[in-house]
């Protein structure tokens, strides 16, 4: 958005990667995954701490978990609160994480989770797929594109 950035912003899209966190921990699943990032915003905010579950299942043959949480008011969120839709892939060796973060006013108590809301949005960035490398493959990486399956 115009005039926003890292540090001031409203909405913001994140892509991580947990390299060899499968093939490490075989029997972790993404909602343990997921549940451990939603205790860092509990141990932030513990009296404006809100959570849902949207999704558990499969994405593109691949195990998932999608979960909203909120803090009402949180130091770190400078002021704000902050609501996050973090959806937790887990891949053949790797986990990944695609996070939509929402700042809006701070509220002194756990804020109501529009699941309606959320899950249009995840809905708006389907289809969450991950692909195997190819060695020497260039972007638009033809060997994923267009694929369902992966």
């Amino acid at each position: 958005m115009p005039g926003e950035s890292v540090s001031n912003w409203t909405q913001m899209l994140t892509v991580t990667g947990a390299q060899d966190f499968s093939a490490k921990h075989p029997d972790a699943t993404p909602k343990v995954f997921a549940t451990s990032i939603a205790s860092g915003f509990q141990r932030a905010c513990p009296s404006s701490f809100a959570v849902k579950g949207l999704y558990e299942g499969q994405l593109n043959a691949r195990d998932a978990f999608i979960m909203v949480v909120s803090c009402g008011n949180a130091a770190a969120s400078a002021g704000h609160s902050e609501t996050a839709m973090i959806a937790v892939v887990k891949g053949e060796k790797d986990f990944y994480t695609l996070q939509w973060s929402q700042r809006g006013d701070a509220m002194p108590t756990p804020m109501d989770i529009d699941v309606k809301m959320w899950a249009a949005r995840m809905k708006g960035l389907m289809p969450l797929k991950l692909c195997s490398i190819v060695p020497g493959e260039q972007p638009p990486y033809p060997s994923c594109v267009g694929r369902g399956d992966s």
